[in-house]
């Protein structure tokens, strides 16, 4: 199905006036003169995006280990200071994890109205996805998180280098996500 170009205005004219915060949709000609940006309404909708993305590319790195997959596998699981592994996760538990940040992606598209939302009370699950990040990155005070005790295997370098402060990241973009002025996003 090829668009016509009126679908292509209309398009347009809901793009530009969700970034200006006005609306062009009944002007006849479209006049790119300059109007101020509507900077918080683009941060609420390209920060659940960039989410998004980050989401989909972990939910993806763990059906790779799920299925067998060995690249990075030994360096993001916690390990004692012995060498010995804390976990042992499975196929099955390891696709339940990329299937729980499957489930971050879409809400996260879907607080960005990317996609339809499909779950009521949008702004609480980003509360919540922020929550559980905010607390991976503080982590239990021995083996995870900034707060870790034993530094000085190979998965506590990453996490520390990568994982935690990632997972920071994470939760307050979706706080700030949250925190922003409503714009033309409507709960």
């Amino acid at each position: 199905m090829t668009a016509s170009p009126e679908h292509d205005k209309k398009c347009f004219s809901r793009f530009w006036g969700y970034v200006t915060g006005g609306d062009i949709a009944g002007r006849q000609e479209f006049s790119l003169t300059y109007q101020p940006l509507n900077l918080p309404a683009i941060m609420q909708m390209i920060l659940p995006i960039i989410n998004a993305c980050v989401f989909i590319l972990i939910s993806m790195l763990h059906v790779y280990w799920a299925l067998g997959g060995e690249w990075g596998y030994i360096t993001t699981i916690p390990t004692d200071s012995n060498g010995r592994r804390l976990l042992r996760p499975g196929p099955l538990g390891t696709f339940a994890v990329a299937a729980g940040l499957l489930f971050f992606a879409v809400v996260n598209l879907g607080y960005s109205q990317i996609m339809p939302q499909l779950l009521p009370h949008p702004r609480y699950l980003m509360m919540a996805i922020a929550a559980i990040f905010l607390l991976r990155a503080i982590g239990e005070f021995r083996y995870i998180g900034f707060t870790k005790k034993y530094r000085t295997s190979a998965f506590a370098k990453m996490d520390s280098r990568y994982f935690s402060p990632l997972c920071l990241a994470l939760a307050l973009s979706h706080l700030l996500a949250v925190a922003l002025p409503a714009g033309h996003i409507q709960y």
